[in-house]
């Protein structure tokens, strides 16, 4: 029996079988924890370089505010108003990007569809090898990656162009008595009547006819209005602010015929252009459009300016509009096919100027009394004042699914609750073949 024993154990005590068992197991064990490690590497050197560049976007932004000198005693000035520009404006467009709001202005997040493009670029397969699902696949890919990099552009003029407006005023200062608002001075569109400041109405020959973007969700609308009225108007002398009515911000898009350049149309063109506005409206999806700051420009008018995070961009818009309305108006009021903005207000007066309102300013212009140095003075408490409500407001989103076909009887008549007509497009974001 103990034979026996001996021989049936003596082949399990050969140390051979064991020693080829381990050496696999060693082996795979080895290749485990070498694409564990590689893995681990990988991850971390595209984490530095995340916070790499995401350091470098945050440098830019501030170097995009400018740096910038100033003479006569503003460097003080210009000092404060680059600390404001840093803290408010850019922060806000950064929480933006972070919380994935905004797509990143510097492409470190992409889309699904961009990064299977990538993917493509760098494994490319024979194009007999797809099949006809494959090739429709990637094609819908290539498209919405397109679409995706073209909004990635106007995202970036948009922020430069707000950027240079921010810099504008810090440049200038305030300068009311010599700005004018579509070829009209502060004059001309406000007086003093009863110990209160009124609109000043005149009548147009031919109607200013605009497509725009009203504002109809009235809770954003209050947020805006409250924002004003708690941050500007305790900074602003009696009758030293017009505020917009909370019921009539928009953001004008296109103009069939403006005051400066009208272009005559009787009642069956006008119903013939808003036929073709229609046609617009069939395939624009509605915008999600998101507060990334409030600007003040030189000219004393306070804007909110909004992001698109959804939707058809208004630079498509505005191509459609003048592709549909050939006979419009050669001179636009917005100029910049990409900005997107509401006017809140605009100052009649300085801030914390006392009785001085423009035609007062441009008197003491006149004599040599008033220098750049209070308009400079002013400018820092007009940017203080927007640059709370940026950090009140910054985030505010409205879905904009209708436009407005505007014809305005009177001069300014949506900013100066004068006469007009609506009529409402809206945005139903289907093919249109």
């Amino acid at each position: 029996m103990g034979q026996q024993s001996s021989s049936v154990s003596a082949p399990l005590l050969s140390p051979w079988p064991q020693k080829g068992r381990r050496r696999v197991r060693s082996k795979g064990t080895l290749c485990w924890v070498l694409v564990l490690l590689g893995v681990g590497i990988v991850g971390f050197m595209q984490m530095r370089t995340f916070e790499a560049r995401l350091q470098a976007a945050l440098h830019r932004h501030r170097d995009n505010a400018g740096s910038g000198s100033s003479s006569d005693g503003q460097g003080e000035v210009a000092a404060s108003l680059d600390k404001a520009l840093h803290t408010q404006s850019q922060m806000c467009a950064a929480k933006l990007e972070a919380q994935g709001v905004l797509p990143d202005s510097n492409g470190l997040r992409l889309t699904a569809e961009q990064r299977q493009r990538r993917l493509r670029e760098r494994h490319p397969r024979r194009l007999w090898q797809k099949s006809a699902v494959q090739l429709a696949r990637e094609a819908a890919e290539d498209e919405a990656a397109s679409v995706a990099h073209d909004a990635l552009s106007a995202l970036q003029a948009r922020r430069q162009l707000y950027a240079g407006m921010e810099q504008a005023l810090r440049d200038k200062g305030l300068a009311l008595a010599t700005s004018d608002t579509q070829g009209m001075a502060l004059g001309d569109m406000f007086k003093i009547e009863g110990g209160k400041l009124r609109p000043v109405v005149t009548v147009l020959k031919v109607a200013v006819r605009a497509v725009v973007m009203p504002l109809l969700d009235q809770a954003a609308a209050l947020q805006l209005q409250a924002a004003v009225k708690s941050h500007l108007e305790p900074v602003m002398p009696p009758n030293g602010i017009w505020m917009q009515h909370n019921r009539l911000y928009h953001s004008t898009i296109f103009h069939a015929s403006t005051h400066m350049d009208p272009v005559f149309a009787n009642p069956q063109e006008v119903n013939l252009e808003e036929y073709q506005i229609q046609d617009v409206g069939h395939k624009t999806c509605p915008l999600h459009l998101v507060l990334e700051r409030i600007v003040a420009t030189p000219s004393g008018t306070v804007l909110a300016c909004w992001q698109i995070a959804q939707g058809t961009d208004v630079t498509d818009i505005r191509k459609w509009l003048r592709e549909a309305l050939p006979r419009a108006s050669t001179k636009q009021v917005v100029n910049d096919r990409s900005i997107l903005h509401t006017t809140l207000a605009r100052l009649v007066a300085l801030p914390n100027a006392g009785q001085a309102t423009a035609g007062q300013q441009q008197q003491q212009e006149g004599a040599g009394t008033a220098g750049a140095g209070s308009a400079a003075a002013a400018a820092v408490t007009l940017q203080a004042a927007v640059d709370r409500m940026t950090a009140e407001l910054c985030g505010l989103s409205i879905v904009i699914d209708k436009l407005w076909f505007v014809e305005e009887y009177e001069k300014l008549a949506l900013a100066l609750r004068g006469s007009f007509r609506q009529r409402e497009i809206a945005l139903e974001c289907e093919t249109v073949y």
